[in-house]
This record gives structure tokens, sequence and C-alpha cells, in this order.
């Protein structure tokens, strides 16, 4: 008894410690804006075309989101406090997607480093013409693997018209110099990105600004700091198991 309480020890310190370090950036769930000039204040339209529109969501579950264009020309802004991922600490993005049809088309969610021109960093997940119709696609400035849009790995869940997806993708840091990030879909990991420069981020951009683009649905953009497990953390919930096996197989 005092080996499984000594597990469960370790565990609630290993944890404490990861809610103390936790920090959101960003959240938004879309429900507060009673209007559609409530929403472009706070996220502020990209182009001159104007931003994603405001919108009750299909069957009303969740009661809002935002809504990108079948034209080109229409994504929306909003800025947080930049953050650099460390050695402790990681950077996450999670959201919600559903897109109507399989058909090809351009929309995605974005965290940025500043305007993200040639001297900033852009990282984008969603749906692309580039890849086939049931498969969701990510880019990363600069990386190893998606200088360009591709599809994710195999096991990652395919798309499917008018059901809500779960998207996360966490950026760490590697080196002084260099990054990865690791993307999912419904908690499944859909690909690893590497190699590509270690920077901050202070914007996530919704939407698409170019042609091909096809109507999305998107909800409960966050974007949060979370810790990286302490290797000594990870020893001690180890130790604490193995000793729990043994009490076991004893």
């Amino acid at each position: 008894m005092a080996r499984v309480g000594g597990f469960l020890v370790a565990i609630a310190l290993f944890l404490c410690a990861s809610q103390a370090q936790a920090a959101v950036l960003l959240t938004d769930g879309f429900d507060t804006y009673a209007t559609q000039a409530a929403f472009d204040a706070a996220w502020t339209p990209s182009t001159t075309s104007g931003g994603v529109t405001l919108t009750t969501t299909p069957n009303n579950t969740p009661p809002n989101s935002v809504m990108g264009q079948t034209a080109a020309g229409f994504r929306s802004t909003k800025s947080f406090t930049e953050f650099q991922p460390n050695a402790t600490t990681d950077i996450e993005l999670t959201f919600k997607m559903q897109v109507p049809s399989t058909a090809l088309g351009r929309q995605y969610v974005d965290l940025i480093d500043g305007a993200a021109s040639a001297s900033g960093q852009i990282f984008e997940f969603g749906v692309n013409n580039g890849v086939a119709t049931n498969e969701w696609a990510v880019r990363m400035l600069g990386s190893a693997e998606a200088n360009v849009f591709t599809p994710l790995d195999a096991a990652a869940p395919d798309r499917v018209a008018n059901q809500w997806f779960d998207f996360r993708a966490v950026i760490h840091m590697e080196t002084a110099t260099t990054a990865s990030a690791k993307v999912y879909v419904n908690d499944v990991l859909g690909k690893t990105l590497t190699g590509f420069t270690l920077r901050s981020y202070d914007a996530v951009r919704v939407g698409s600004n170019i042609s091909s683009a096809i109507t999305a649905f998107y909800d409960d953009v966050k974007v949060q700091t979370i810790p990286v497990p302490e290797p000594a953390s990870l020893g001690l919930i180890g130790v604490a198991g193995l000793g729990l096996l043994r009490r076991r197989k004893a």
C-alpha cells in the first residue's frame, strides 16, 4: 500500500509542477460576440476583403463559431503576449475545425511570428488543395518535412464532411537555434516537423487569404504554454511505478 501511495504522490507532484508552469496566452470560443462588429474588434480583419464571418454553428452545437468563406481574401488575426519555447516550456495551439465537404480547397489556422513575412515564421494547419481530398495538411516555414503543405501520416484520422475534429500542435525547443513541432488530430499524432528556426510567436490567424478557398468552420481556438516534462520528475514516476510492479509480482 505504501508503494502505491508513493507512486500516486510522485504523479501528484509532477502534475502540480506542470499546472504551475502552464499559462493561457489566448482563448476564444466565439460565444461572447453579439455582432460581427464586436468580433472584428477583437479579431482584426487581415485583408482588404475582410475577416472571417461570425456565425451560428450548424445545429447550434456549439452555439457560435466562425466561418471561412469560399471567396479568397477573408482572414482574421488576434495577437497575444509574445512567447518563445524554451528548455522548460513548449507552446501549444489547439482548435476545432469542421469542413462541410471533402472538396479540395484552402482553409487554415496559423500560428505566426509577427507578420510572418520573410523575416518571420508561420505554422499552418487545416486543409489545402495540394493533398488528397480526404486528408488534412500542415506546413511549417523552414522545416525539413513541410516547408510546403504536406499530408499528415496515415495514422491520423481522415477528413469527414460535417464532422468536428480537434487539432493540436506543440512546438518544442530542440537546440538553442532549432525547434520541432508535433501535430495531432483527435489526439492521434499526425506528423512531426523538425529542423526549423526557434522563434517566438505572437498571433493567430483564422481563414484563407488565397484563391481556391472552401467553406470551413472554426471554434475553440486556444494558445497556451505547457511544461516540458522534467527528467527528474519522469524518473520519480518511473521508480515509483517499478516499485508498484514489483509489489504486485510479490
